[in-house]
Formats: C-alpha cells, sequence, structure tokens
C-alpha cells in the first residue's frame, strides 16, 4: 500500500512520461490480461451465465432492474415506491443511481449483460491502475504484471460478482492509492467520489484508512493533499450523500451496531488461516461458516512466497504494509478476538470480513515487490506465469451457482399482473434467512415464491424488502401488521393484496412449504377512510397525482411511508403534508372533486445538487485553467 519512493520527485519525471505511453510491454499485459479475464470468468463472458446465490436474487438483481426503470424516466430517481412501503431510492448507494459507469452500462440488454461489462470494467480498472502504480514506483514490468494479476483475480474481489457494489467500490481502491502516490489532488478527489457512489460505504471508510496511511508516510504534504481530496470528493458526491446522512437519521439501524449485529461474517481462525496457509483446502474442504461471498480469501502460495521475500529483503516500507495487512486481518477475525466488542469506532458496519480489503491489497503491494526482488528478469516472468496459473486455477467463479439468464427475465405465474402488494411473513422471512442454496430447485423455490426484494424488479410492491437502512417508521407499521390477523383495516391501508406464508411445519423453502393467500382489497393505494372515492391520474415513482371527491371535508390517503421531503399540492395549492396511522401520507381535503399532487423533494437532495453543482464547476475550471497553463 505503501510506495517505496515518491515517483514524481527529482529527475524521474521524464521517465514517468515515457511509462504513459502505450508501450509493447503494456499493450501485451493487457491483452494477455485480457485472455485470463476470459478463462476466469468463461461463464460469464462466453456462455451468458449470471454467476449467482441469494445475494443475486435478493439484491443485486433488483436493485439493478429498479435503478434502470427508474433512471429511464428521465427525472431524479428519488423515490423507490416498490420496497418496505416505499424509501428514497437515490439516497441510498447501493441502488447505484448515481454512479457513472453504471448509466453507461444499464442499457445493455438484459442482467447478464450488464454484469459481463461490469465485470471488464472493473478488473480493468483495478488491474489497470495497479499495473501504472507498480511500474512507476518499481521500474519493473514483471513486478506490475504480478500486482495487477493479485489485485484483478484474487477471490476476495472475484467472490464479489455478486454483489456488484462491493466489487465496484474494491476496484477503486488503487486508483485512489496510485493519485494518493502521484500527488494529484483533483484526480484523487474525483476517484474518492466515484468510490462512494460506486455504492459500498464500509469500502470507502477502509480505503480512507488505507489513504490516511499513505499520507502520513508521505508527512504534511500528503495529509494536506488528501484533506483537499477528501473536501473535493465530499462536494462532488454531495447530491447522495446529504440524503444518505439523512437515510441513516431516520432508519431504523442505529449508528453503531449491537454486538450480535457487529460481528456478523466474522472470520474464525481455522478459516482464515486455511484461506492464507493451505492453497487448495477448498477441493477437499469446501464448507465454510458465512456468506461465501462476504468471506472468501485467496491470493495462492506463489503471492504468500512473493510477500515473504519482500519483506525479508525489502525496506521498512515493506514490513509497514505487513504489519498492515496483518493488522487487517486480525480484525477479520471480529468477534473471535476477545477484544473485538470494546472497539467502538468499528461497529458502523455489520462485517469484520470486510478488513479482507485492506488485507488483499497489501498482498498485492507485497507481491509485486518480492517480484520485481527476484535478481532475474527470467525468474521474475517465472514466478507471474506461476502466479496466473494458480489464480485461474482456484477462480471463485467455478464455485458458485451459473443461472441461465432467462432465470431473471420473468416473475412466476402468480405474481404477474399483480398491482397490490405482497407480505411476506416473519416465518418465511426466517425460513429463507435459515435455509441454503444447494440445488437448482432451491433457486426456483426463491424466484417461484419471491424471496424478499426480488418482485420489486417486476414492479410489485413489498412490505418489507431486504434493506439494511429502513425507515422506523415503515418498520414500526410492518411490526403492527405482523400482530394483526387478515381481515384488519391495517393490510387494507398498506394495500397488501397477497400474504406469503410458510406452512406449518416447513423447516426449509421447497415446494408445498409456501402458501399465497389472497385478500379481497377493499381500496387501492389512494382512499378516502369514511366514504369517498380516489383515482390515480398519474403516477411513478416520487410523483402521484389523484382525482378524490370527499362527500364532505375529510383526509386523502397516500399508502406510501411519509418520510420528510414530501410535499403536497390541493387543486395546485400547497398543503401541509399529514401522516395516517402514524405511517402513510395523507392531506386535508374540502368537501367535492379535487385535484391533490404529492410529489417527493427532500432538501438534502436540493441543498447536495447545488453543492455538487459548484464542486463540478471549480473542478472543471481548475482542469481547464491547468491545461491551458501547461501549453
Amino acid at each position: 500500500m505503501l510506495p517505496r519512493s515518491d515517483p514524481v520527485r527529482g529527475g524521474r519525471d521524464a521517465k514517468l512520461r515515457a511509462v504513459k505511453r502505450p508501450s509493447r510491454e503494456t499493450l501485451a499485459a493487457g491483452g494477455c490480461g485480457a485472455v485470463l479475464l476470459l478463462l476466469v470468468w468463461r461463464g460469464l463472458l462466453l456462455e451468458g451465465l449470471v454467476p449467482s446465490d441469494g445475494n443475486t436474487i435478493a439484491f443485486s438483481f433488483p436493485h439493478w432492474s429498479s435503478t434502470r426503470e427508474l433512471l429511464g424516466t428521465w427525472s431524479w430517481p428519488l423515490w423507490n415506491p416498490w420496497r418496505n412501503l416505499g424509501e428514497p431510492h437515490l439516497a441510498d448507494p447501493q441502488s447505484l443511481a448515481l454512479y457513472p459507469p453504471f448509466w453507461l452500462l444499464a442499457p445493455l440488454r438484459g442482467f447478464a449483460s450488464f454484469l459481463a461489462g461490469w465485470v471488464v470494467f472493473h478488473s480493468a480498472l483495478a488491474a489497470g491502475f495497479t499495473w501504472r502504480w507498480v511500474r512507476e514506483s518499481r521500474g519493473d514490468a514483471a513486478a506490475a504484471a504480478a500486482g495487477a494479476l493479485v489485485v484483478a483475480l484474487n477471490a476476495f474481489f472475484i467472490a464479489r460478482v455478486t454483489l456488484p457494489n462491493h466489487l465496484a467500490a474494491a476496484a477503486w481502491l488503487p486508483v485512489v492509492l496510485y493519485y494518493q502516490t502521484r500527488g494529484r489532488t483533483a484526480a484523487l478527489g474525483v476517484a474518492l467520489a466515484l468510490q462512494w457512489l460506486a455504492g459500498f460505504p464500509p469500502f470507502a471508510l477502509l480505503t480512507g484508512v488505507a489513504a490516511l496511511a499513505l499520507a502520513a508516510f508521505q508527512r504534511r504534504a500528503g495529509l494536506l493533499r488528501l484533506a483537499a481530496a477528501s473536501a473535493l470528493a465530499a462536494g462532488l458526491a454531495a447530491i447522495q450523500l446529504l440524503p444518505f446522512l439523512q437515510m441513516v437519521a431516520l432508519s431504523s439501524r442505529g449508528a453503531l451496531l449491537s454486538a450480535e449485529a457487529v460481528a456478523q461474517y466474522s472470520l474464525d481462525l481455522p478459516l482464515l488461516a486455511k484461506q492464507l496457509l493451505l492453497p487448495q483446502w477448498f477441493a477437499f474442504a469446501p464448507e465454510m461458516r458465512g456468506d461465501p461471498a462476504i468471506v472468501m480469501f485467496y491470493v495462492g502460495p506463489v503471492a504468500l512466497a512473493a510477500a515473504i521475500l519482500a519483506v525479508l529483503r525489502g525496506a521498512a516500507v515493506e514490513r509497514r504494509v505487513a504489519l498492515g495487512a496483518a493488522l487487517a486481518a486480525l480484525l477479520a477475525l471480529g468477534n473471535s478476538l476477545p477484544f473485538y466488542e470494546v472497539l467502538r469506532p468499528l461497529h458502523v458496519f455489520r462485517f469484520p470480513a470486510n478488513w479482507l480489503l485492506l488485507v488483499a491489497m497489501g498482498a498485492t503491494w507485497l507481491t509485486a515487490a518480492g517480484v520485481a526482488r527476484l535478481p532475474r528478469p527470467s525468474w521474475r516472468w517465472a514466478a507471474v506465469a506461476l502466479l496466473a496459473l494458480d489464480l485461474v486455477a482456484f477462480a471463485w467463479p467455478t464455485r458458485t451457482a451459473w443461472i441461465q439468464p432467462g432465470f431473471f427475465e420473468s416473475p412466476p405465474a402468480w405474481a404477474e399482473g399483480q398491482v397490490h402488494r405482497i407480505y411476506q411473513t416473519r416465518s418465511l422471512r426466517n425460513l429463507w434467512i435459515r435455509g441454503g442454496l444447494a440445488s437448482a430447485g432451491d433457486y426456483e423455490s426463491m424466484r417461484e415464491y419471491l424471496a424478499p426484494s426480488f418482485g420489486t424488479a417486476f414492479g410489485i410492491g413489498e412490505v418489507r424488502s431486504y434493506q439494511v437502512l429502513g425507515s422506523r417508521r415503515a418498520h414500526a407499521f410492518e411490526q403492527r401488521l405482523a400482530a394483526e390477523a387478515p381481515d384488519s383495516p391495517l393490510w387494507d391501508w398498506a394495500d397488501v393484496g397477497t400474504i406469503v406464508a410458510a406452512a406449518p411445519g416447513a423447516t426449509r423453502i421447497e415446494p408445498g412449504a409456501v402458501q399465497l393467500r389472497k385478500r379481497p382489497m377493499r381500496h387501492g393505494r389512494a382512499f378516502v377512510p369514511g366514504g369517498g372515492s380516489a383515482r390515480f391520474t398519474e403516477y411513478r415513482a416520487g410523483r402521484a397525482t389523484i382525482q378524490a371527491e370527499l362527500p364532505a371535508a375529510g383526509r386523502l390517503v397516500f399508502s406510501e411511508t411519509a418520510l420528510p421531503g414530501w410535499q403536497v399540492a390541493v387543486d395546485g395549492k400547497s398543503a401541509k403534508v399529514e401522516r395516517f396511522a402514524d405511517t402513510f401520507l395523507a392531506a386535508s381535503v374540502p368537501a367535492g372533486e379535487h385535484r391533490v399532487t404529492f410529489v417527493y423533494r427532500p432538501w438534502p437532495f436540493v441543498a447536495g445538487r447545488l453543492i455538487s453543482g459548484a464542486a463540478l464547476f471549480l473542478l472543471v475550471g481548475y482542469t481547464v485553467r491547468r491545461r491551458t497553463g501547461s501549453r
């Protein structure tokens, strides 16, 4: 993570300018990298299959579909009406709504095509900047190739394919460290902003830890550079950062998690040891505790041997990097450490295994440094060849399920044409959580019975979706709903048309283990309590116009969660937003026929858009001025 020396000092500027030109060795390395990428991702890139697990079905695919749909309206995707009785969308970084590479790849037809483009782009991003970083600081092409291989093909990185936002955020770490090393403040700020928008805040925080360590090594100049770049990044990302902070404040999740939640997906010592020291352990002992997409880690014996060589024969910087990587590996053990519970600042995110990001980055740098220490070029390139062979042989995607793209193209027959919300009971959700995905039938069951969040990909609203930042208000109503009989008016208020429940005695999701209960609906998502009519004349995410007729003055209810940021107008005149059942949007309406419009436009978005616009204007002005001045 730390360079051997500052590559922008002294008489090396001419050499760096030469390195910038695509040389034969760069083109050759790029071509070999493309071949290796095809070998590792052959199922996705050559056969069009989708690497899948529960994350793909309940998280990645629904986010892709919802964001793609909302961006297609050519308006700001501020609100998601399908999840959790309605919730903010753009405010959630995991939505990828403001991540530019998503805009470029979203128009591709089908989820498989999108995922293929996503993997190629972010693998190239991580490998390309690692190549440049090592090549410019070490001056050795073989070392640069070794670093590029380890960063893009280590199991921690490629296992995150089922969580595209994790993979994207991880890919920006080498970019941040490269520009911090080069002393490029503006580029560093842009990289930090893009990593935030890539959609996984814990990796942004861990990148901050790595960048701060590098800045401390660079002393005062490095710290000032990082501070300026962080301010620029905050300005560029303010359009999402401010709404995100509001979303966190309104969520049922506290700023610091409970001891149980914060230790989720901790590694234990035997698992970490066999992933580090027993290279092909998976061949005869594939079981592991926790989600493989989160806890998987592997760099291989060649990488470890090169890293050890770098520590034994390198300078102080290599030993510092090794110490940092060892500390990160220790923190990845989570609740296996007796003192982890008292480290309160670490309780901001759930997965101790996320610290493996820094272990992987440290292994990348040390592997490159170790290869550079080999005395002969032939030995260095032989080490690169062995490294490539080992990483491709172990490649994680071969150990995940590969699903035909048609799996994601349509909902089950019973859900087609569903206009009301569905509700998955708590007992059913517990079965989803406990159940494993051991066969093709398990995946079909998740699809057939609409695992939480999966139905939202097809425009089916849910009372409770997979969302760690769900609002307290919606969560409280869902708790009330769970205690009510199916004929309670609360179900009508929430616009629930189907209850999906576990059959009595069911122990896992399988055919016959799930029951569907259709409910007679008394009204739709807009209604007038006590009598009257309401019909939508316009309904899209974050905006609804309702034509209401009331026999007497009363309230019109729009059953989406009443969070701050909603505005209402009655016959074009601004009115007060009210709450119905302490949960849903409502407005007082006089007797007679009236047009009522609800619009979601929170102030953090308005303020963030102004700040981001100003930051972008200043960045463009600075870039133009710098380029003009350099001529």
